[in-house]
């Protein structure tokens, strides 16, 4: 996706209305960046993909609660003598 923003914005750099914007933005990458740095350029976006980044991040995070909850309480890890014990 940005590979293809950089592209379009390379055309438009002999533009005269577009060649006193200057230097092209460089990609933003987020993995190298300390977390308050991740926290500021998520605060940055739109209010619709800030909230797609949450709703993205609440997903990978259920589903690894769930994976470690799976994982934690699973048929193999209990005595095969032993039942399995249901809250009740």
């Amino acid at each position: 996706m940005f590979q293809r923003e950089a592209e379009r914005m390379k055309r438009y750099k002999g533009d005269p209305c577009t060649s006193g914007f200057g230097q092209i933005p460089n990609e933003v990458t987020v993995e190298d960046k300390s977390l308050m740095e991740q926290v500021k350029l998520i605060a940055e976006l739109e209010p619709e993909e800030k909230n797609m980044v949450f709703k993205m991040i609440d997903t990978f995070l259920t589903k690894k609660k769930f994976k470690d909850f799976f994982a934690k309480n699973s048929c193999s890890q209990h005595e095969p003598s032993q039942p399995l014990s249901h809250p009740h």
